[in-house]
């Protein structure tokens, strides 16, 4: 059974301008009774700013993502538009841009790039992306089934470099999972990787370091979330970020075992027939240990199953400290493995810090 992601309203709600309340799109608010519009199309041709619409490459609750070409510099970018029913709404503004505010503090080979905002209340909000193409994990566990763990590790090292950046410029990515990690063909690497989607991302004072060490925070700047709003993807958030808990960066650390825990084994840590069924067992079992699963296309070093089991601990303090600690024990792994993983060598940059 595959679990959508989950809110504390009902999914794609929307907000009403004549009461500020909400309903279902396409339907009427639940609070005033008002009819709810959805947002249309841009038809393609339309101009945004400098850019031209081309094509639709997606659509999410809050925003909808258009192919679109520069018309000066005939370049090909991908802009995520807000929906117009938010674009008086405060709060979804606020939540929208931290999205391209976070990105744009880290620079780093491993991480989708932020070229350009536009936020104008009550008319088109946008931000401008690097065009990425290529497949997702997610696709490449569903269309090639289970990869060689060599081919796992390069990925997920890759994924581990991105992280280190995203946690050193003070962010938790809160969403870490196969459809937000994209692989490219790029300078005669194939598997390039590309992390995206921060739109649940939590972001941490730049005073509080408590990010790297692991310490009790409280968040000094927020993607507009609070204390007991689950955001995020059930199938690969921590226990913490399932109850509703704060969460720090170890919360990215159990999403990236739970990634690699997938990869190894071709199936999901815990799976269950609701989101309250998977809570509890979250908080209250370990996910059965790779090399007990049968019929595995391939033998788990011991080293790579007790790190994935680490992540996965229950508790926060039972996983490494940081994603850094995971990416030398990768590195180890590879080493010992004599895999030639020539990705490993990605490592984050000095981020460049958005005023």
């Amino acid at each position: 059974m595959t679990l959508h992601r989950v809110t504390a309203a009902a999914a794609h709600q929307l907000p009403c301008r004549a009461c500020k309340g909400f309903g279902p799109r396409g339907g009427a608010c639940t609070s005033c009774g008002a009819a709810l519009a959805s947002s249309k199309r841009m038809e393609p041709n339309s101009l945004l700013g400098s850019y031209r619409v081309d094509d639709v490459l997606g659509e999410g609750g809050m925003g909808i993502v258009y192919l679109a070409t520069h018309v000066r510099l005939d370049r090909r970018v991908a802009i995520k538009v807000l929906r117009s029913e938010y674009a008086e709404n405060e709060h979804a503004l606020r939540r929208f841009f931290a999205e391209a505010r976070a990105v744009n503090t880290i620079a780093h080979p491993n991480v989708i790039e932020i070229t350009d905002f536009v936020e104008r209340p009550g008319d088109d909000n946008y931000y401008v992306m690097e065009l990425l193409e290529g497949a997702s994990l997610a696709a490449l566990l569903k269309e090639g089934g289970i990869p060689s763990l060599q081919r796992s590790v390069a990925i997920m090292s890759q994924v581990a470099a991105a992280l280190a950046a995203v946690h050193e410029a003070g962010i938790v990515h809160r969403d870490l999972k196969p459809d937000n990690i994209v692989l490219l063909q790029r300078g005669g690497i194939s598997d390039f990787v590309k992390l995206v989607d921060f739109g649940v991302a939590k972001l941490v004072g730049s005073d509080d370091r408590s990010v790297h060490r692991g310490d009790q925070q409280r968040p000094m700047s927020l993607s507009s979330t609070s204390h007991g709003t689950v955001l995020g993807t059930p199938e690969y958030m921590s226990p913490q970020q399932a109850s509703g808990r704060q969460v720090d960066h170890r919360g990215d650390i159990y999403s990236f075992g739970a990634v690699l825990y997938e990869l190894v084994t071709g199936r999901l840590p815990h799976e269950a027939e609701s989101f309250g069924e998977l809570v509890v067992m979250r908080l209250t079992t370990t996910p059965t240990t790779p090399s007990a699963i049968a019929d595995l296309p391939h033998q788990i070093p011991a080293a790579l199953e007790e790190l994935i089991i680490r992540c996965l601990a229950i508790e926060p303090e039972q996983r490494p400290a940081s994603i850094e600690i995971v990416m030398k024990e990768l590195e180890k792994i590879a080493e010992d493995q004599g895999w030639l993983v020539y990705e490993l060598n990605v490592r984050p940059v000095e981020s460049s810090r958005a005023s």
